[in-house]
């Protein structure tokens, strides 16, 4: 055992066997063995969010660069960077790694093609004996075989042609700090160094998640992992600068292609929390039907917060009573958020809308003509707001119909869809069950009728 393993242990006693397990893979070179054992150490205990991880970084997984995966050693630094005292520190590793990565990637690319002209010049030989004339072949290389089980990785896979770096950045004249930002490793790197840059320079942060959006938009298939990591990082400067509905998106994102079980219990609660309130305030999002199907909102029972789920169900359902009800029961808690009393306007607004939507969900679609004083009544708003709320529903596509300034009634010819609860495929259900009598009935006219009608 290594003397960067057994300090490793001494710190934490409870991780010798997995040590153990580790040093006895590092010397036997079961280097596919070992990446996973690591993935478990860094990803699973105390090892990987401690300052020792750099030393243990430094002194045991570096030297492993040219045999394990890539894409797992680009995840093992970032999360040593992350312990550096100061954000300059893991901003000069993080280049450092990249730079590294980048040297072992096209040393690995080169051997491959010495390897491949190797391979020509013998299969040419044995075509030749043959009687026939062969040429091609597939060029890979092994980083890190030479042992059992050990993981082959293409070399293209890591560092595209010069071809895919022209298709994926579409004629993109911009350069990047380190090189192409094509390949899996460089946009991984590229992501925390913008998250590292969120801390100290906004503007810098968004030129590089421009830069890592540009090629990811590009790629048709890359790894979730990386897809994650990028709309996490995403929703963080959205957070930070607005507007409300991106930082909605792009947290949702995150959560369409990040397991639950890999996010802490403490950030589900305030990615729920922050994902509530940006839904609340925001001027474009009216329907929080998907937001409260996530699991994540459960994270929030039991906690001050738990009210946000209640009222988001409010909201969508166009509930005033039941908001009424939850603003004047937590109302020092929703007071203490400085969004939600600067935007007091605007979720009355917003409210009204919503059961406006509502009435017109509930309505049967040949019955869609409300009067401003049904509408009134129903959003209670005064009747010379009635027309404002109208109008927004249309701006926003909430709705499409006409407005009859003066008879003073809306006539709605379509209702956007939304994502449904219980109650509202409730509502569906019955809607389809009247329709289908209506049918019925027709059909019954015309089988009594037709005779005197073709007669």
């Amino acid at each position: 055992m290594s003397s960067i393993v057994q300090r490793t242990a001494t710190l934490f006693p409870e991780q010798e066997p997995l040590l153990s397990e580790i040093a006895s893979l590092r010397e036997a070179r079961l280097y596919h063995q070992l990446t996973e054992a690591l993935e478990t150490l860094l990803s699973t205990t105390a090892v990987g969010t401690s300052s020792h991880l750099v030393a243990f970084f430094d002194e045991f997984i570096a030297p492993l660069l040219k045999y394990i995966n890539a894409k797992s050693f680009v995840k093992f630094a970032v999360l040593a960077s992350r312990q550096k005292e100061t954000p300059e520190e893991s901003m000069a590793f993080l280049l450092e790694m990249c730079e590294s990565v980048r040297e072992a990637v096209l040393a690995a690319k080169a051997a491959t093609s010495r390897s491949g002209v190797a391979d020509m010049d013998v299969e040419d030989n044995a075509a030749e004996a043959n009687g026939a004339n062969s040429k091609g072949g597939i060029e890979t290389v092994d980083i890190g075989s030479g042992a059992a089980g050990d993981e082959a990785i293409s070399a293209a896979d890591l560092l595209p042609s010069p071809e895919d770096d022209a298709e994926l950045l579409k004629a993109s004249k911009k350069k990047t700090l380190v090189g192409p930002v094509t390949d899996y490793v460089h946009v991984y790197l590229l992501t925390e160094l913008a998250r590292v840059k969120l801390k100290s320079s906004v503007s810098e942060a968004k030129a590089l998640l421009e830069e890592v959006g540009e090629v990811l938009d590009a790629v048709v298939e890359m790894d979730p992992l990386l897809h994650g990591f990028y709309y996490h990082i995403k929703s963080e400067y959205h957070r930070m600068m607005g507007p409300a509905d991106v930082f909605f998106r792009y947290t949702m994102l995150y959560l369409a292609v990040t397991p639950l079980d890999d996010i802490s219990l403490d950030v589900q609660r305030v990615l729920a929390f922050d994902l509530g309130l940006s839904a609340l305030i925001s001027e474009k999002i009216y329907n929080f039907g998907e937001l409260l199907q996530h699991e994540i909102l459960s994270s929030l029972e039991g906690t001050p917060h738990a009210w946000m789920a209640a009222m988001l169900a409010a909201f969508n359902a166009g509930d005033i009573a039941a908001y009424e009800t939850l603003a004047a029961k937590h109302a020092i808690r929703m007071n203490a958020q400085p969004v939600l009393v600067v935007n007091k306007a605007l979720l009355s607004e917003k409210l009204a809308i919503c059961a406006l939507v509502q009435i017109l969900f509930e309505t049967p679609s040949d019955a869609r003509v409300l009067s401003f004083d049904e509408i009134a009544a129903a959003t209670r708003l005064d009747e010379d707001r009635v027309e404002r709320v109208l109008m927004k529903a249309l701006s926003v596509g909430l709705i499409k119909g006409r407005i009859d300034g003066i008879d003073r009634t809306v006539s709605v010819s379509w209702v956007a869809p939304r994502v449904l609860d219980r109650a509202a495929l409730g509502t569906m259900a019955n809607s389809l069950t009247a329709w289908a009598a209506k049918v019925d009935s027709a059909l019954d006219l015309i089988e009594r009728d037709a005779g005197e009608l073709l007669q």
